[in-house]
């Protein structure tokens, strides 16, 4: 009797195991059938989108998807894109359209079975190129830098100029007098070319970029 009790007790247990793993997989259908009725059209950058296509790309890192924008869109700001690819990832996980794996630093991504292209759109990221310093460009930055050098240099010779006065005032106080407003005229000349080296330096800022 026993025995009997024993042999229907293991039997009852594997039916409530097979039964209990049927439950799981009817709940994570469900689940999955949830989630994607809820999803609504996802919009991502267009070149990422295409790239993201290709029915031989499965598996890739984010380093290589970049490479792969920048093969199609050269001069995009590496910054900007690291940004871009990251979001898009991040939306893709949510969804469950992508899976996500660390392996010690390095993180990879792959495509899942519920991947579902019908529910992606083609956006227009902003992204911003970065321009090509033509040669348009380097004629004005040599421009500049050249009347920045110029004022540089007359600015020297005017603090030196007025240095000079003041040592000539403490040896000849008498020459004071006649000589005091060629003193100021190199002051405020200093004052002046101050402020244009100024203004030169922050329009260099500007044109550089």
């Amino acid at each position: 009797m026993t025995i009997f009790f024993k042999s229907h007790l293991n039997n009852l247990k594997k039916a409530l195991s097979i039964l209990k793993k049927k439950i799981d997989k009817l709940l994570a259908i469900e689940i999955v059938i949830k989630l994607f009725s809820g999803v609504n059209m996802i919009s991502i950058n267009e070149v990422l989108l295409d790239i993201l296509m290709e029915k031989n790309l499965q598996s890739f890192s984010v380093n290589e998807l970049k490479k792969m924008f920048i093969a199609v869109v050269p001069g995009v700001d590496n910054r900007q894109l690291s940004q871009l690819i990251h979001r898009t990832l991040s939306k893709l996980c949510k969804h469950g359209f992508v899976e996500k794996t660390i392996n010690v630093t390095k993180a990879s991504y792959r495509k899942t079975t519920y991947f579902d292209a019908s529910k992606l759109s083609k956006s227009k990221s902003r992204i911003h190129l970065v321009e090509a310093e033509t040669e348009e460009k380097k004629d004005k930055i040599h421009q500049l830098k050249a009347t920045l050098n110029k004022y540089q240099v007359d600015l020297m010779g005017f603090i030196g100029e007025a240095e000079e006065f003041k040592r000539i005032f403490s040896e000849f106080p008498e020459a004071k007098p006649e000589l005091y407003t060629k003193y100021m005229d190199a002051r405020n000349q200093s004052s002046t070319i101050i402020g244009k080296i100024k203004a030169l330096e922050a329009c260099l800022n500007v044109v550089k970029g």
